[in-house]
């Protein structure tokens, strides 16, 4: 509240459409955000909006459930064999759109993606694959 940004920025002011002379900065920490107004990425967040509307919340869902399950059906099918286990609840509704695998060899799961995550995070005991909302 008391402290004066480093870099006053168009995003840190008050109102960011003032185009005023005098900068009055945001509140809390806001005041710090600097950069311009994304607005490319607003326009297209608009367009994708309108889309969402169109979309039947219960075929979503339905979706996102029939991807959990092919996909731990598909673990234990292709990686089984390879020590891959799976550590999250069966049921959907308890385990939602997130399917964590302990990987025994972890450099047998084929799936680039996978492997790419695994690479990055180095850490082959925590690995969550989420399918929020992939249609």
């Amino acid at each position: 509240e008391y402290g004066w940004p480093t870099i006053c920025g168009w995003m840190g002011h008050q109102d960011v459409f003032a185009f005023a002379t005098e900068y009055e900065p945001l509140s809390g920490a806001g005041r710090h955000a600097t950069g311009t107004p994304a607005v490319i990425a607003n326009e297209i967040f608009s367009c994708a909006a309108q889309i969402w509307q169109e979309v039947n919340e219960k075929h979503l869902w339905a979706k996102h459930k029939a991807l959990g399950d092919l996909t731990m059906e598909l673990l234990e099918q292709e990686c089984g064999s390879l020590g891959v286990t799976i550590n999250t609840p069966r049921e959907y509704e308890q385990r939602g759109g997130h399917i964590g695998v302990i990987p025994e060899q972890v450099r047998f799961l084929k799936p680039c993606w996978l492997q790419a995550w695994l690479d990055h995070s180095g850490d082959p005991t925590r690995c969550v694959l989420d399918w929020a909302l992939c249609i």
